[in-house]
């Protein structure tokens, strides 16, 4: 009787002990499919983070008149796509204003734009094909996801070449005429660049408030936008007004033909133009797909103006 109840015993144990390993196999499949799932998305959002960065690098490249294919290579290195060889291997087209790069999933497009053109700025576009890691999702993706990143900056104007061969005209001698007393003028205030702090209203989401500014004299524009947390949003600037004079809400997406502009998920952003004419400007902050904006933000812009206040 003993025996029996011992074995009796030591069976239900080893039942125990059974159902144990069978719950914790259970568990532990959903487990590692969960961390993977956020190590990918770790990932991911970190190399959105270097295209983003390498398009405006590379924009600011070509902003300093470099030519589209050194423009097509700084955007390939600053990537740090894995196992990107140095060069890259750029090409160029479409008669020496292009330049283009497909390699290891990257592809990278390149228009070099026209000096003193507001309306032709260097653009730099890239997309890369993330490749997950998690099993299941991976396999149902197949190829990848497809990230992407763009970037717009105005081409200041190109310095003529003084020619060395132009002979310099002697001056005549003239005779020096007597001063006479005149008026002392009156001071004029000069243009200096002035930084103007603005509220941007609550955005929901695909909305966006745009702002309109006067420079005085020519120089460059730069504006920054701080949000409360990641969004997924876009500060630009363009010429005109191609979305309304003064300032206001549009539920407009960012129209083409940026002069610069900052496009990705963060919660902090800032562009900047190369040197532009006097003239009427927009600053567009536009909330993206991610969230409503439940609180209003602080925009800033620097500029040339007479007087700051």
């Amino acid at each position: 009787m003993d025996d029996m109840r011992r074995n009796s015993v030591q069976r239900i144990e080893r039942d125990k002990r059974g159902q144990g390993m069978v719950e914790f196999a259970l568990i532990l499949v959903p487990f590692f499919l969960l961390v993977l799932g956020i190590f990918d998305l770790g990932r991911g959002i970190y190399q959105q983070h270097l295209l983003s960065n390498a398009a405006r690098e590379a924009a600011r490249a070509g902003n300093t008149g470099r030519s589209p294919v050194e423009v097509c290579e700084i955007a390939a290195r600053k990537s740090f796509v894995p196992n990107m060889p140095k060069p890259a291997g750029c090409t160029e087209y479409g008669g020496g204003k292009k330049a283009r790069l497909d390699l290891l999933g990257l592809k990278v497009r390149v228009d070099s734009g026209e000096a003193g053109d507001v309306n032709d700025p260097v653009k730099v576009e890239l997309t890369y094909q993330f490749k997950l890691v998690t099993p299941f999702i991976a396999d149902l993706i197949g190829s990848g996801t497809t990230l992407s990143a763009s970037s717009n900056m105005y081409v200041e104007y190109s310095v003529p070449t003084p020619n060395p061969l132009m002979p310099t005209p002697t001056p005549n001698m003239t005779p020096t005429p007597m001063p006479t007393a005149t008026a002392t003028p009156t001071a004029t205030p000069v243009p200096s660049m002035c930084s103007l702090t603005t509220t941007v209203p609550r955005l929901n989401k695909k909305r966006g408030y745009y702002y309109t500014i006067t420079t005085q004299a020519s120089g460059t524009i730069s504006a920054s936008w701080t949000l409360p947390g990641s969004f997924e949003a876009t500060l630009a600037i363009y010429a005109g007004t191609p979305l309304g004079a003064g300032s206001g809400e549009s539920s407009s997406a960012p129209p083409p033909g940026a002069l610069a502009s900052d496009t990705r998920i963060s919660s902090s952003f800032s562009t900047a133009t190369g040197i532009l004419p006097a003239g009427q400007y927009t600053v567009y902050f536009y909330n993206g797909n991610t969230a409503n904006l439940n609180s209003t933000t602080t925009g800033n812009v620097n500029y040339m103006k007479s007087g700051c206040p």
